[in-house]
């Protein structure tokens, strides 16, 4: 990814250059050999490299890297004779302990120097001068020279290089990320020039699915709107509109990254309009108003292309409103007091992904506190300090080039009673599928999934289609109920799907579902009769 010097063929570079006891320079337009050993003694010459002589230790200066346990097990005399040859094996053993750590501008050498009972060798560690930022048009170079500084003025080490280009390859700001090392302006010193490729800031998507309940109008119509770097420091809006027949929600997202990490602050703000549709219900004239808004800490504490590791924190506000005959206040659950229900929540999260060509980890959690204050309003049959966690953990593997095997395992935990839109939910697309959304709730929960995705077709051309059989399993209980596996609370299904991918421009889902558990069937739709799809476009994109 990266077009850095190949640190193994300059660590054989430098490994010859020692053994014939030369230093390698970095000076004016590229890399040139020097001469060191113009006069080793006083009574020995350079052409003479089996010149012997008795000296009591040997030690090595201008060392801030190296451990010093490490230098002198190399360093450790087995005799008192010392031959000149053994003085450059020991310089390219340490040399080679260098580049093997990384430090692929830093050598070893045996300066000139008369004979005597302590010989000295020298390290040159190569430093890091500066860095060289190109291709930049929106992307403020002190954005990615923050994500950088931390290498200036310190000694050259390959892999930290690769980790910082690493992290900035994982940034969404950027589609590629190329450095390369260059001598800089004195003996020794490095310049790290980088050159990026903006990606995309200004995307438009659009979706449609029936992924909603039976209860608003499964069918569903989505427009978002996501601008990543509006101000050129990497911060970015989101916003999307979601229609459905008895529904209407507006999502908002800003994050402003404050540190090198990209760890910054979010705020957050949604609100929903939904209405029952149900001919049955619809003349009663039931109505729902939600709203959910806050502020958080996003913190990554990993971050590079095969790995991210984040935890953050944020506190949240969830209201929300009941009515029937229209503008009627009713409660429809035992939480609300006269159709109102107000919670407040810290939430600490955690993410972690971890990936490579032949598998990768997800896991993501949420531990929620409930808050008796900013208003909190329950019933009293409710806590308004319950202390919930939800998460979900995915594994995939390639089996064969044309065989991924994909595992999912969700879970919600509490030991107190949670108002219905904090509660866990099974049944539909993300859970069990051949049910509508949702078909069961409850305090506590778990789904586990496993699929196997089957590569049809693979076309940079045609894009990819992959056909996609899996096993659903969910269940719920009530806290203080444990009944886990109750049939009652539990669903199960079979089924086979498939996905369409052209170019991050076009994903088409299918899924059709066989309930193992028969329930109670609430509307119409064909989400009721286990069928799910989903068509997600990202027409524009500058």
């Amino acid at each position: 990814m990266h077009n850095l010097f190949s640190k193994i063929l300059l660590g054989m570079f430098l490994k010859i250059i020692v053994k014939i006891g030369l230093l390698i320079t970095l000076w004016g337009d590229g890399y040139y050999i020097v001469l060191n050993q113009k006069n080793p003694s006083a009574s020995a010459s350079a052409s003479d490299i089996s010149y012997c002589f008795a000296v009591e230790r040997i030690v090595l200066l201008n060392n801030t890297i190296l451990p010093k346990d490490e230098v002198e097990k190399i360093l450790a005399l087995n005799e008192e004779m010392v031959c000149w040859e053994e003085l450059l094996a020991y310089a390219e053993q340490l040399t080679e302990l260098y580049v093997n750590s990384g430090y692929i501008t830093s050598v070893v050498i045996v300066p000139e120097q008369k004979v005597s009972e302590e010989i000295q060798l020298i390290a040159y560690e190569g430093k890091l001068e500066n860095v060289e930022i190109s291709g930049l048009s929106r992307v403020k170079s002190a954005y990615v020279k923050s994500r950088l500084s931390k290498l200036v003025g310190r000694v050259l080490n390959i892999f930290e290089v690769e980790v910082a280009l690493g992290q900035l390859s994982a940034d969404a700001l950027f589609e590629t990320v190329q450095g390369e090392l260059k001598q800089g302006s004195t003996p020794g010193s490095t310049v790290l020039q980088v050159t990026l490729k903006e990606a995309p800031s200004f995307l438009i998507d659009l979706g449609f699915d029936n992924y909603q309940s039976p209860l608003v109008g499964e069918l569903q119509v989505q427009v978002g709107f996501n601008l990543l770097n509006l101000s050129g420091y990497g911060d970015s809006y989101q916003t999307a509109f979601q229609w459905s027949e008895g529904a209407n929600k507006i999502i908002n997202n800003y994050f402003l990254p404050l540190n090198s990490l990209s760890g910054g602050l979010t705020v957050f703000y949604e609100t929903t309009n939904s209405r029952v549709i149900l001919s049955e219900l619809k003349e009663a004239g039931i109505r729902f108003q939600s709203s959910s808004y806050g502020i958080g800490w996003i913190q990554p504490i990993r971050k590079n292309s095969s790995e991210q590791l984040s935890f953050g924190i944020s506190l949240e506000f969830k209201d929300s409103r009941s009515f029937i005959l229209e503008n009627q206040p009713f409660s429809f659950s035992e939480a609300s007091v006269d159709g109102v229900t107000k919670f407040r929540v810290i939430r600490i999260l955690q993410d972690w992904v971890n990936q490579n060509p032949q598998q990768y980890f997800v896991l993501r959690t949420r531990l929620n506190f409930g808050l008796d204050s900013f208003e909190a309003r329950l019933s009293e049959t409710f806590k308004t300090t319950p202390v919930y966690l939800f998460g979900q953990f995915q594994y995939g593997r390639r089996v064969q080039s044309r065989l991924v095997l994909v595992g999912r395992f969700g879970f919600g935990f509490t030991t107190s009673p949670l108002p219905p839109p904090l509660q866990f939910e099974i049944g539909g697309p993300y859970t069990v599928r051949g049910y509508a959304r949702p078909t069961k709730l409850g305090d506590n929960g778990i789904f586990i999934s496993s699929e196997l995705q089957v590569a049809l077709l693979q076309s940079d051309r045609f894009g990819s289609l992959e056909l996609i059989p899996f096993v659903d399993f969910g269940t719920v209980w009530h806290s203080g109920n444990l009944r886990s596996f109750d049939s009652d609370g539990s669903l199960a299904s079979i089924g086979i799907g498939f996905r369409y991918y052209f170019k991050e421009v076009l994903t088409v889902r299918l899924d059709y579902g066989i309930p193992l558990v028969e329930v109670e069937k609430v509307g119409k739709g064909i989400s009721n009769q286990g069928f799910y799809f989903s068509i997600y476009l990202v027409p524009v994109r500058f």
